[in-house]
């Protein structure tokens, strides 16, 4: 049992420093796409581990709380993105391109002037 819960406080330790090492990166790559990318994959590959080892009971309690920090994500990134004032028309349109689901800068504005024009 004492190695169990040894066991256990070096997981949580690795874990909270693994934490903070990849928020740290996040900030200091947070202009260079290819590092946020590596990080981003990084993260997504430890949580993929971490989540498969989850036992049908803590699988439902997981996915709810993935879906809750999500929309919290989103609905602060929105509200930050609304209440910044004299937003740029660039902005905008990177964010009609990721509703639109495209990653060419501009699509969703070429698409819109398509369909007016064939009106």
């Amino acid at each position: 049992m004492q190695n169990m819960i040894r066991s256990m406080a070096r997981f949580s330790a690795a874990m909270t420093l693994f934490g903070f090492q990849q928020f740290q990166n996040v900030l200091e790559a947070f202009a260079d796409s290819a590092d946020n990318l590596k990080t981003r994959q990084s993260l997504d590959a430890v949580t993929d581990a971490l989540a498969s080892e989850l036992g049908d009971e803590t699988k439902p309690a997981y996915d709810s709380m993935v879906r809750l920090s999500n929309q919290v994500v989103d609905r602060t990134f929105d509200t930050l993105k609304k209440a910044r004032p004299g937003r740029k028309k660039a902005e905008a349109r990177d964010s009609a391109d990721e509703a639109a689901g495209t990653s060419e800068p501009g699509a969703a504005a070429k698409a819109e002037e398509v369909e007016l024009a064939a009106d």
